[in-house]
């Protein structure tokens, strides 16, 4: 009777390891639908898209004039954030939920003549991913 018990626990075991979704979405390491982006020198406005809900940023890293500056964001939760720098303002939306969907990013001109790159890093659960902004 005990070897049943054992044998039982064992396949539903396997079978919760086996199953494709997650509490957080599917069981994959994207977070982000794109990574990379390109931004003339004009500056714009970009949405970055989640490929499911449940992320919140916890650093951003920018690149400007050979000058490095990493923010890490104190106490990054999953709530609407809003961050700001010089050249650039990031909010995320959040959906019906009450839960991080998207990234708003607003670039502003860059008239310095020197690249600038906007590194904006993302967590949801054990999984990270970063978005990367080259700016002309």
């Amino acid at each position: 009777m005990n070897s049943y018990y054992y044998f039982l626990l064992l396949v539903i075991f396997f079978v919760g390891c086996t199953k494709k979704d997650s509490v957080d979405g599917p069981n994959d390491s994207a977070i982000l639908k794109q990574n990379k982006y390109e931004i003339s020198s004009q500056g714009d406005t970009i949405v970055l898209e989640a490929t499911t809900n449940f992320f919140y940023i916890f650093e951003i890293e920018n690149i400007q004039n050979d000058d490095t500056t990493v923010l890490v964001v104190d106490n990054p939760t999953v709530t609407k954030q809003n961050i700001t720098g010089d050249w650039y303002s990031i909010e995320t939306e959040l959906n019906e939920n009450k839960i991080p969907n998207l990234i708003n990013l607003k670039i502003l001109q860059n008239n310095t003549g020197a690249e600038r790159t906007l590194f904006i890093s993302v967590q949801r659960a054990d999984n990270f991913e970063t978005a990367i902004i080259k700016q002309e």
